[in-house]
């Protein structure tokens, strides 16, 4: 038998689901027998699937050290890789995304991702500690593509993760995007076109499984190229490119939804937080990233050399 302390970032959730992040590689089926049979209790007493678990709870499970170290997960390493945070209290870290990696690791391979960035930066810091959790692991609450820049928002802690992802579906966390677009984009416009997934080509395609709805306000146009403000009110994935597909004004770039060349001129630029409850000290808080070189020397291109300094005019305007 092992028993195990329910620690702040355990507490308030299921104990179904403290049990499969505890044990991710133990068959659910498994757990929910085991629950039934007292093998797995409660401070000593049999518990249910739904019963929610408190800070000091303790949980006993019945279970072979072979068998628990056979169905639990790897110690997360964290990548020893540099992250430019742009900024950071004890709850949140605001994080800058390069072009060309992933947020997430993909299910094949351990490429390099800004999540085990985060997890590595937050050890070297001190303020994660695998060791010493059982099932929380820092994240992100939001999610940008391999080849779009911009801003992460990374929770240090269970509670604020799940207070951000709450924020998010109550849009009370505004996300920004610059995008630069082939054609002469005229009006602030708003999309409320829906869509679906096409899995195996990573693709959103007409459909009615998704919601998404978009903001789009033109800021700058040079000759047959506009640059866009995006506000982003639903966030799912491709939801920029396919609804400005369906607005007939593809991404510069964006081979995959109509333009040409290589890699799409998208970037979250800001974030502004209206935020309440524990969040509240950062409602108004406006983070900003730079956009890319890369990125820049394709606009001045297209837009001039001084399109940034035009922005800024607008910004102020």
């Amino acid at each position: 038998m092992k028993e195990f302390t329910i620690n702040k970032n355990d507490a308030s959730q299921r104990m179904d689901r403290f049990l499969n992040k505890l044990l991710p590689k133990a068959p659910k089926g498994l757990l929910q027998k085991s629950l039934r049979k007292k093998n797995i209790t409660l401070n000593g007493k049999k518990t249910m699937a739904q019963d929610l678990v408190k800070e000091g709870d303790k949980v006993q499970i019945y279970f072979s050290d072979a068998t628990l170290d056979k169905f639990t997960q790897d110690l997360k390493a964290g990548s020893s890789k540099n992250l430019h945070c742009l900024y950071e209290d004890e709850n949140i870290a605001l994080i800058e995304k390069p072009l060309g990696v992933l947020t997430h690791s993909s299910q094949a391979s351990r490429e390099d991702n800004m999540v085990d960035r985060f997890i590595g930066y937050l050890i070297r810091q001190g303020s994660y500690q695998p060791r010493l959790e059982k099932t929380f692991t820092p994240a992100f609450c939001n999610r940008l593509d391999r080849n779009t820049s911009g801003i992460l928002i990374g929770a240090k802690n269970a509670q604020t993760l799940r207070l951000l992802n709450e924020a998010m579906q109550e849009r009370k966390i505004e996300k920004h995007y610059y995008v630069l677009v082939h054609g002469d984009f005229k009006e602030k416009t708003y999309v409320n076109k829906t869509g679906k997934k096409i899995e195996e080509k990573n693709k959103i395609v007409e459909g009615r499984d998704l919601k998404m709805e978009t903001i789009f306000t033109p800021l700058l146009q040079g000759g047959d190229y506009s640059l866009l403000d995006a506000n982003l009110l639903t966030g799912k994935t491709h939801q920029i490119r396919y609804h400005l597909q369906s607005l007939g004004y593809p991404i510069l770039g964006d081979q995959k939804y109509g333009s040409h060349g290589h890699g799409q001129w998208l970037h979250n630029y800001k974030i502004i937080f209206h935020t309440d409850g524990p969040l509240a000290y950062l409602k108004d808080r406006e983070v900003r990233a730079k956009i890319p070189p890369i990125l820049d020397k394709r606009a001045k291109a297209v837009l001039g050399e001084d399109y940034q300094e035009a922005l800024k005019k607008e910004d102020h305007s």
